[in-house]
């Protein structure tokens, strides 16, 4: 039944508050209610808000609709198809979604019915191994689809952390933008997840705002009240470049595209299916907990679908309120303004009086080629808004005016061109003054700032006098000429330079070349188009004839010599300075326009290299009908190559294990014939081991093409060739390559790959080779050192270099670890780069710190941290915590933007963390509070000898108490014995496995009148050697404990692990006292304590007092920390799970489940920012 309908007749009507809609049939014509009709029925429908502020909708016509009223049956199949597997979707989701009953069905009430089993069902397979849970996913694509409409759903949702139920659409294959997700488009109507019960999500995903980084907006239930109490209705209404979305009917969101980032394109034109699904698990909810129960049901009534009855609605702009000017000569009265339902094209003639909303000005008829009308007594102050300029990528550099005037003599203006609103940035200002009379018209220029994307351009007029001073008759804006990567740059055709020389070239063609290129020299070319087509690699044409065996490198980046690096073109000795040679390099994935800025370096002074043209391109496409070979992958995780002894030679690849992947770009399949793989394998693993090889489209978790299975061939280089199925493919895709095996060691060899029309005769006859029964032999050319002893467990660390800019031979890993404080090494050999080994299992590593540095080693003594203030090296730590917790960053440091994830020893996604805008927002937030602070943000940013980014500097102080870090703070605690210390503040997030909610601001205010008494806490000195007790309300929470086990602090660092602590201090976990430690606990983590003898509240984050680059303003400011704070506002990333932020999970950094015997895999991210950072 509809949320605010009595009944539903038996003919199939709705009576909705007096109207009776028919449901059975095409273009039945509903008309929503306004907020009377609302506000009546609002009791018997259970609307969460009796009252809702919106408009009275337009009428709508029934286009498509299912009320799933045949009872105990599966879903129409004429209207809806399924989704089926255990491929994780892109999410790391738990489910395997099926067309069982079991699954989707509906009820006998009228419901279809979303069913999530905790089972394992025989013969499933999901990404993680061993399926756990079963759900369902039904959808129109092919069936029904539609542009624009109301799209509505009434539903029950299911609750429990871990469940994440959805009411969604996508694009079909003929988007806008591309055919592939995110380019064709995500429109989410309902997204919720299980722990969070009362809140509901709709998001917009496309190019450039996808995943954690779609636009998004939430609506909440008032009083506390479920979504799993009972029915409500989801909806959202879409027209051109707008989408509303309404719970019961409140409207909480509106979207258009100017809340997408600058220069992401609005893909939401086109037509778009429905999605109706309950996933279990998945990187945002994640996993289901100990509370969760099954089965979980999703129940819907009915998904209805309307089109605009009287036309497609457009957004109706509010109307701005026109001053009336006092002019001295008749103006011919404003037409009224009317909002384009399409972009602006900024590079059109547009026309002054075609204004969205004006302040002060009028039209009359102009006298200016064209004729028409102009707007005119315009004077300081007035304003124009003009909506939805489409900007592009940046090449607009310029704007032209048609101006008049005839102001008195020396009075001048301006008209400033603003981005959004009368205050936002300015892109320009033309300068205008007397042209000789108020039709003598004059073409007026001026340049502007670069900007992208949809804008509305506000044009707001600035004079010293009061008096009119300007008429507009029209504007445009003008692009500057692009260069096209794709064609050839001449080097010496440079928009700047430093440091090179030209020359004449002998190279073939003639003219110049820059050359005298030394190590910091620079070159710069402007306006650079790289939507012109693809690009993936660039070829330089170099010459060298630099002695001695120097080599250097050719950095591209972008807009600035610091500037994102895309490439880097290695340069070494050609044979002599006109010798030349192309140098081909592959290129990170950019778009828009930039400024391409090559930065030379080397590691000697001297000159190094001469360079003729630059010249970017297309990787070609790959047939993949022809034999792939498997190490000529353009990526790897996991796997090394050998000299194989199969047919014709070459190199395999071996050593692949359980989740180890390749990854071939650039697949061309054409228009879809091919119907067969074939895979030459070899394995000497244990008989009876098997495994099998998927084939996923465009990502590891993408769309599976084909599964191959794999056992024993009796060898390492027993070769024989595997075939499968193919699915049917068109159009040029990546193909990821994923191994997938139960038996926990290594299983099969690969030689090659390839695809075919039909199922031919295998390549070549299998030809056995005796072997030892080592695995996997023969010997690769580099022997990992081993990191332990073959059968010792514990933790496996993995390491994935996802960073093109840096070699698996220029990542470095080492790890240690600090059970109760005291460091040893888990590593036989430290700091061991990847090209030798991705991974070594620990032996016991239950809390400590994994290194990772790029380019160099930091030259650490096994088992010891590196000093960050000392070492020249770019590195970042992922610090395990305590047990079972994971830290994205260490305490003291943020210099690689990486992911980590954790399994257990079945292969199972336990918590995922991945790195959004980490590095980014925490930068930000400390020069902010430093530079407020009066601190020098400089002094807390570690660079290279080059001025490159290493990471930030330890503030050498902590709010965690770590009294080595802070040596003055035991003093500085003693010296507040006696005194009074307040804790402020509410204490939301996880202490141990556990969630806790406290909120005790202003529970223990200070009494000095009777130190440990009641409502008081005491910090009481021990004497020189002993840390303070704490007492509250009298009685004793925690005293010194030497063992470093049981204290608040210790002389290693903070145990915070709450309930464990609690108990260990004989207080009850559910008391008040229990819920002090935790603030308290929670305080001193933070920094979130005073020291106010008389009570004030003194700002939650001060500065610390300590010397350095943390130094404070405020000389008398008690003990807070700039770090604290800065890293507290932007990300939770600590060391301490104490809070959320954000209150959305989206910052939190900690990931509580660490396995004892599983693998922590951390993935080493490109330095490019993800967009919206």
């Amino acid at each position: 039944m509809s949320p605010i309908s009595a009944a539903r007749t038996d003919d199939g009507h709705v009576v909705r508050a007096g109207l009776e809609v028919s449901l059975g049939y095409r273009s039945r014509r509903i008309i929503a209610l306004g907020i009377a009709t609302i506000g009546l029925f609002a009791a018997t429908a259970g609307l969460s808000n009796p009252n809702p502020a919106i408009a009275a909708s337009p009428q709508w016509d029934l286009t498509w609709s299912d009320e799933f009223d045949a009872p105990n049956a599966k879903p129409d199949a004429g209207k809806w198809s399924y989704d089926l597997g255990g491929g994780g979707f892109g999410n790391a989701e738990l489910q395997y979604y099926t067309d069982r009953k079991e699954n989707v069905s509906t009820d006998t009430s009228g419901n279809l019915v979303v069913t999530s089993i905790k089972e394992n069902l025989p013969g499933s397979s999901c990404w993680y191994g061993s399926c756990q849970y079963t759900s369902g996913r039904i959808l129109t694509k092919n069936k029904f689809t539609q542009k624009y409409g109301r799209f509505e759903a009434r539903m029950k949702l299911p609750a429990g952390q871990g469940v994440w139920p959805a009411f969604w659409m996508q694009g079909d294959a003929s988007g806008s933008v591309g055919t592939s997700w995110p380019n064709r488009g995500e429109l989410d109507v309902m997204e919720n997840i299980g722990r969070e019960p009362s809140r509901v999500h709709g998001s917009l995903h496309g190019p450039g705002y996808s995943g954690g980084s779609a636009v998004t907006g939430s609506y909440t239930l008032p009083g506390g009240q479920k979504f799993s109490e009972g029915f409500h209705e989801f909806a959202v209404e879409w027209a051109p470049n707008i989408v509303r979305w309404y719970v019961d009917g409140n409207l909480y969101q509106t979207r258009t595209p100017a809340d997408l980032p600058a220069g992401a394109p609005w893909v939401f034109d086109h037509p778009f299916y429905i999605l109706l699904n309950s996933a279990v698990g998945g990187q945002w909810p994640g996993s289901p907990d100990g509370s969760t129960s099954f089965p979980q049901e999703m129940k819907v009534d009915y998904v209805r679908v309307y089109e605009a009855a009287t036309g497609v609605p457009t957004p109706t702009p509010t109307p701005t309120p026109t001053p009336t000017p006092t002019p001295t000569p008749t103006p011919t009265p404003t037409p009224t303004p009317t909002q384009p339902t399409e972009l602006r094209d900024p590079l059109g003639v547009t026309q002054a009086e075609s204004f969205d909303s004006q302040v002060g000005v009028r039209s009359q008829a102009t006298t200016d080629a064209g004729a028409g009308d102009n707007l005119g007594w315009i004077a300081s102050g007035d304003s124009l808004t003009y909506r939805g300029f489409d900007f592009g990528k940046g090449a607009i550099d310029q704007i032209e005016a048609r101006v008049a005037s005839g102001a008195a003599s020396g009075v001048q203006g301006t008209a400033e061109l603003r981005l959004d609103s009368a205050t936002g940035s300015k892109i320009g200002e033309l300068q205008l003054s007397n042209t000789g009379g108020w039709q003598s018209w004059k073409t007026q220029t001026a340049s502007l700032a670069r900007v992208t994307g949809v804008h509305d351009l506000v044009i707001t007029f600035q004079s010293d006098s009061a008096a009119d001073f300007a008429n507009l008759n029209w504007f445009r804006f003008i692009a500057k000429q692009l260069r096209d990567p794709g064609a050839r740059i001449e080097a010496e055709s440079f928009d700047a330079q430093q440091g090179v020389k030209i020359g004449n070239t002998t190279d073939e063609g003639g003219g110049q070349n820059i050359g005298w290129i030394a190590n910091g020299d620079i070159v710069t070319y402007a306006d650079l188009n790289f939507d012109t087509g693809d690009v993936d690699q660039v070829t330089a044409r170099i010459a060298s004839g630099v002695g001695g065996g120097a080599t250097g490198v050719a950095e591209l980046r972008l807009d600035s010599a610091t500037g994102v690096k895309i490439a880097e073109v290695p340069i070494g000795n050609t044979g002599g300075w006109q010798t030349w040679q192309d140098e081909l390099s592959d290129v990170a994935n950019v778009e828009g326009v930039h400024d391409l800025v090559v930065v030379f370096r080397s590691a000697q002074a001297s000159e190094f290299a001469n360079v003729n043209w630059f010249q970017f391109s297309a990787k070609p496409a790959i047939d993949p009908q022809v034999r792939i070979e498997a190490e000529a992958a353009d990526g790897q995780q996991g796997t090394q190559t050998q000299t194989t002894s199969d047919v014709g030679g070459g190199r395999n690849v071996g050593w692949i294990g359980d989740g180890d992947s390749l990854e071939f770009r650039n697949l061309d399949f054409g228009s879809g014939t091919l119907n067969d793989v074939q895979a030459r394998v070899a394995s000497g693993a244990t008989l009876g081991t098997t495994g099998r090889i998927e084939l996923r489209l465009d990502s590891p978790t993408g769309r599976k093409i084909a599964d191959v299975a794999v056992s024993s061939t009796g060898g390492w280089q027993n070769w024989q060739t595997a075939t499968a199925a193919l699915a049917t493919i068109t159009g040029i895709h990546d193909v990821h390559v994923v191994f997938r095996t139960d038996s926990g060691s290594d299983f099969v060899n690969l030689n090659w790959l390839t695809f075919a029309a039909a199922t031919p005769t295998p390549v070549t006859p299998p030809t056995p080779v005796v072997t030892p029964p080592s695995a996997p032999t023969p010997t690769p050319v580099t022997t990992p050192t081993p990191v332990v002893a073959p059968n010792a467990s514990g933790l496996r660390i993995s390491v994935v270099n996802n960073n093109t800019a840096y070699a698996d031979k220029d990542v470095f890993v080492s790890a240690r670890q600090t059970p109760a404080g005291q460091s040893r090494p888990v590593q036989a050999a430290a700091e061991l780069p990847l090209s030798q080994r991705n991974d070594f299992t620990t032996d016991g590593l239950r809390a400590g710190q994994v290194f990772v540095s790029l380019g160099k080693k930091i030259g650490l003594p096994p088992g010891q941290a590196p000093s960050p203030d000392a070492s020249d090296v770019r590195f970042d730590v992922v610090e395990l915590t305590y047990p079972g917790v994971a830290n994205l960053t260490g305490v003291d440091m943020v210099g690689i933007p990486l992911d980590i994830e954790t399994f257990d020893a079945d292969g199972k996604l336990i918590a995922a963390k991945k790195w959004t805008c980490y590095t980014d927002t925490v930068k930000r937030d400390l020069k902010a509070q430093m530079d407020a602070a009066g601190g020098d943000y400089s002094k807390a940013v570690r660079r290279d000898a080059d001025g490159n980014f290493l990471r930030l500097v330890s503030p050498n102080i902590s709010s965690g108490l770590h009294p080595s870090g802070y040596p003055s703070f035991d003093g500085y605690v003693r010296s507040l014995s006696g005194e009074q210390l307040r804790i402020r503040g509410r204490y939301v997030g996880p202490v141990g496995p556990s969630p806790r909610d406290y909120d005790y601001v202003g529970a223990f205010t200070p009494d000095v009148s009777d130190p440990g008494g009641p409502g008081s806490l005491v910090l009481t000195d021990q004497g020189p050697n002993q840390l303070p007790p704490i007492f509250v309300d009298g009685k004793t929470l925690v005293s010194n404990a030497a063992d470093g086990n049981n204290g608040i602090y210790s002389s290693n660092g903070p145990y915070f692990v709450g309930a464990d602590r609690v108990r260990a201090a004989n207080v009850g976990e559910n008391d008040i006292f229990a819920a002090a430690y935790r603030d308290l606990v929670a305080g001193f983590a933070w920094g979130f304590w005073g020291s106010d003898a008389y009570g004030n509240d003194t700002a939650k984050f001060e500065v610390s007092a300590a010397p350095g680059p943390f130094a404070s303003a405020q000389p008398n400011a008690p003990f807070y920390n700039i770090w604290a704070s800065a890293l507290f506002n932007s990300t939770q990333a600590y060391g301490f799970p104490f809070a959320d932020t954000f209150n959305d999970d989206s910052s939190r950094q900690l990931l509580v489940g660490l396995p004892e015997e599983g693998t922590l895999r951390i993935t080493v991210n490109p330095d490019v920012s993800p967009a919206g950072c």
